[in-house]
């Protein structure tokens, strides 16, 4: 099964439904702090930079294999 990001949809009055779920994880202090500096330098939260960077993996891994 491909993974595929969708958007999040609209209620009746334009604005966005939450689809996102919330989760807790531990990290290293240096994966952390590598986190913390990538997500500064696309001016991003630390949080919006996991969530693309795990949905980048997802997508990559998810890919279907050539032979």
């Amino acid at each position: 099964m491909a993974y595929a990001p969708t958007s999040t949809p609209l209620n009746a009055d334009g604005g966005r439904l939450s689809s996102s779920k919330r989760i807790t994880i531990t990290l290293s202090h240096s994966t952390y702090e590598a986190l913390v500096e990538l997500s500064a330098a696309e001016a991003r939260s630390v949080s919006n930079m996991v969530s693309c960077i795990l949905a980048g993996a997802l997508a990559k891994r998810t890919e279907p294999q050539s032979p």
